[in-house]
Formats: structure tokens, sequence, C-alpha cells
């Protein structure tokens, strides 16, 4: 059998445009299998509730790829729960605080687990003071601006809201000092298992408040932890690599300033979201520039827009 040419060359170049389109459709596919999330601390953390210190076991990291896009998954053990130290109040023996229990059984939704514990305290609130997050962020990703700054975000959310009248944590942190409701830092005890503190490493401020029903002024109180807060991994050979992601795990809890119980409590855990985002890591020259990896500072500001959206909404 005999063909023309230009009918060969024809069929060659249809073969060809199918099994180039087959190759570009299972790249696609897997780069989009690798851009779903591999698990993040929030799933490994569930179970880990029981810690006398307010610890738990890190999640294991299987690899590289992990941490580039999740740095907030480590391979430490007895690593720090989000919750402020003033909730140890609430817990029985040496078990965790029974508001954080609750909190961290609850359902996630867009990397966030909130409840209200006070449904009529909560609807009523027209005025919150805002403190400085606990910092208990710990090496080798230790951010001395960790709990300001998680703080800061959450008092700039609150503000947007015209029903409120909120007061900033550097105001609050000196009403404190004023009203002497203050006490001496947590003795940091000793490394366990890879958990190193620093000397503030429990309280992230230089007191810790022991109780808010002196705020007579406001109706609530906001206080919160910050536990991670970092934009870099270790790599399998144990170096501190940056990553392409930052990571991010806070608790923010709203304290009664007449009861000092909890109205309502917050958790994030998590990362950038990847998909579209990993194809760009691929070919970064080729990336719309609305397309990009986002750093520490970034992803917090777009975390708390989260939880206050939350919040917002369960004030409906």
């Amino acid at each position: 059998m005999t063909f023309h040419k230009p009918l060969m060359k024809t069929l060659i170049f249809g073969i060809s445009l199918i099994f180039l389109a087959g190759t570009a459709s299972l790249i696609f596919a897997g780069a989009l299998e690798l851009g779903q999330p591999l698990g993040d601390a929030f799933d490994r953390k569930q179970a880990e509730i029981t810690s006398a210190r307010g610890t738990n076991a890190g999640p294991e990291v299987s690899g590289s790829l992990n941490g580039a896009f999740d740095p907030q998954l480590s391979d430490q053990i007895n690593e720090p729960h989000p919750f402020p130290e003033y909730m140890r109040k609430f817990a029985h023996g040496d078990r965790l605080p029974e508001y954080y229990k609750d909190l961290i059984g609850a359902p996630r939704k867009n990397q966030i687990q909130s409840i209200v514990f006070d449904e009529k305290a909560f609807k009523d609130l027209r005025r919150i003071g805002v403190f400085e997050f606990e910092n208990k962020t710990y090496f080798p990703n230790r951010d001395e601006s960790a709990g300001d700054f998680v703080a800061h975000q959450m008092y700039m959310g609150l503000q947007s809201f015209p029903k409120f009248t909120v007061t900033s944590p550097p105001k609050m942190q000196e009403k404190a000092f004023k009203m002497k409701i203050v006490s001496t830092p947590t003795t940091p005890t000793a490394p366990q298992n890879g958990f190193r503190p620093t000397p503030d490493q429990s309280t992230g401020n230089n007191f810790t408040p022991q109780s808010f029903t002196e705020f007579k002024e406001l109706d609530a109180v906001m206080i919160g932890a910050v536990t991670k807060y970092l934009d870099s991994y270790k790599d399998r050979q144990g170096n501190l690599v940056k990553s392409y992601s930052g990571g991010l795990e806070f608790g923010a809890f709203l304290i009664s300033a007449r009861t000092g119980k909890v109205i309502w409590g917050a958790r994030y855990v998590g990362s950038q979201p990847r998909g579209i985002n990993l194809l760009s890591v691929l070919d970064p020259n080729a990336r719309p520039n609305s397309l990009r990896w986002l750093d520490k500072k970034e992803l917090t500001r777009e975390a708390m827009k989260k939880v206050v959206r939350v919040f917002e909404d369960a004030q409906r």
C-alpha cells in the first residue's frame, strides 16, 4: 500500500498531538494530585489531648515535599498546644482545659475550629479588649514577634465591626500593669524530647493575667497563644530550608470580663492551600502575578480574615 507524503505528514502530526496531549494530561493530573493536602498538624493532634503540660506528640514528616508546602508539620514531639496559660484554671488535675478539649474536638472548616460557649454573652458583646497573644513558638523556628503580630491582626479584624469598641494590645497591657493584675512569668521548664522553651516560652508577654473581671469598662477580653509561625522547615539532612508557604497555628479565646469564663474560642492550623500554586513552582516564570506563595505574615493576615469571618457569622 502506498501513502502520499502529505497524508503521511498529517498522520504523524496528529499522532504526535495525541501523544503530547495525553502526556500533558498525566502531568497536570499528577500535579493536581500532589497539590492536595498531605495532612497537617490538625489531623495528627486530635487524639493527643491529655498532656499535663499542654504538649503533644508532634506529627511525623514523611519527606521534604510535606515541609516545603506545609512547614507547620514537624518531627518534634511534645509540641505545645495553642492555648494561653489562663486556660489552665479550667483544667482538672493534669488534663488539658475543658474548653480547649471541646474546641479541638469541633469540626473543622477552612482550617478553623470554633465554638460559642455562651450564646447570650457572645451576642451582647460591644466592648472588647485584645491582649498580646502568648508566644509558644519554639526552636528552631522561634519568632519573638509571633504573639504581637497575630494579636494585632485580631485587633484589626474586630475593629472593622462598627458595633464593637476594641482596645488594642498595647493599651490593654498598659491597663493591666496599672491595675497590677500581673504575676511572675512562668518559669521555663527543662528541654523535653525536643521541645525547647525559651525564657518567655509560656507567656509571650512579661506577665500572665490572673483575672479579667477587673476590666469593668469591657464586656470581654480576647487572649490567645501562637505555637507555629514560620516559613521554613527541616529537610532530610536536618538543614533549615525556606518553605514555599508559611505555616501557622494559634488559638484565640474570648473571656468574659464579668465572670472570667470563656465565651467563644477558635483555633487555626495550616498553611496556604495548594493546588494551582504547585504549577507555579514547577514553572515560576510562567505564573500570573496573582499566583504566588504567602509568607508567614501574609498567611497570618489571610488566616485571621477567615477567623474574624467565622466570628462575624456566629454573631448573626
